[in-house]
């Protein structure tokens, strides 16, 4: 039916408990499916929507993981004084329906409560929201009163960065605005192990190419990109192909 009316529906896949696991582990394979050939990288999934045509693998996923970390506010520590001000929000016929006064268990959808004549019900205001290099208003509401001086500020940025790619694509990595990347913590002509922030060597070898290459093409900039070739695995001997260089460094 679905199908028939042209709409997405969502879908779960699911696995019996005796069922073999559906992820490729130890190492990388190509098999043949329905009249066609596959190459899977090890511990990874590939999706084929069509059953023919491959649309995702877990593996060659080339997008950065960012880890972020909170930064104080250097504003806070400036000589100047910050001005804080206050004023009543009175609702009054701005509460569509339920008067100047009402209690509910379940969050309200804002525009339909307040008619967008109010911030009273705003949670999160978007960076959208905000102009660079212009005076921000910041507005905090408070109902049980307290000391807006011993309010602290933080912000957040990209603590360090990791990106892997395979032979014959390119490897980008980039560090929040005004930051560059200082120092280059793993780089590995392999199949890592481990997550973004924690990686360790997998089946290959940590080779000595890759670092040189990335420390001299991503070093003290705020972004660079790396096409992967042959030279970085030339002191790892034999691996499998096609071989993949993993990245982690430091903002």
């Amino acid at each position: 039916m679905a199908d028939s009316l042209s709409i997405d529906v969502p879908w779960i896949m699911c696995q019996q408990a005796d069922a073999p696991q559906p992820m490729n582990g130890k190492s990388n394979a190509t098999i043949d499916f329905e009249g066609s050939t596959y190459f899977l990288p090890a511990w990874s999934v590939s999706i084929l929507p069509d059953c023919k045509s491959e649309a995702y693998n877990t593996a060659k996923v080339k997008t950065q993981t960012s880890l972020m970390v909170k930064k104080r506010n250097t504003a806070m520590e400036a000589s100047e004084i910050l001005y804080w001000s206050w004023r009543p929000e009175r609702l009054g016929a701005s509460a569509k329906g339920f008067g100047s006064t009402f209690t509910v268990n379940n969050l309200l959808e804002q525009k339909s409560v307040t008619l967008d004549e109010s911030d009273y019900l705003w949670y999160h205001v978007p960076r959208s929201f905000l102009k660079h290099g212009e005076p921000n208003t910041l507005l905090l509401f408070e109902e049980a009163g307290g000391n807006p001086l011993q309010v602290n500020f933080q912000t957040v940025t990209v603590g360090a960065a990791c990106a892997s790619a395979s032979e014959g694509e390119t490897l980008s990595l980039s560090c929040h605005r005004g930051s560059t990347i200082s120092s280059v913590d793993f780089a590995s002509f392999e199949e890592p192990k481990g997550t973004c922030g924690a990686f360790e060597g997998g089946e290959g070898c940590s080779s000595d190419e890759a670092f040189a290459v990335v420390k001299d093409s991503c070093l003290g900039k705020e972004s660079c990109s790396i096409e992967i070739t042959e030279e970085f695995g030339k002191s790892c001997g034999t691996l499998p192909s096609p071989r993949k260089l993993a990245v982690q460094v430091t903002c």
